[in-house]
């Protein structure tokens, strides 16, 4: 995903924070629909868990949980 490097190197810099613009709209009703569920490397349910720890702030992006 574009940006990941930035935000990599800015972490390594000491940043704990950066303002970032969000592009992509994920919508939990739409899972079924998501590239990895359909394709079948996740599950439904699968997906929305992770989904749902990444909105509870378990998870970050791009990090694996």
């Amino acid at each position: 995903p574009r940006g990941k490097h930035r935000l990599a190197s800015l972490e390594a810099l000491g940043f704990s924070h950066a303002t970032v613009a969000i592009d992509l709209l994920v919508r939990r009703e739409e899972a079924a629909l998501w590239p990895g569920v359909r394709s079948g490397l996740f599950s439904q349910e699968e997906a929305l868990q992770v989904f749902d720890r990444f909105l509870d702030g378990e998870l970050s992006p791009g990090c694996p949980g």
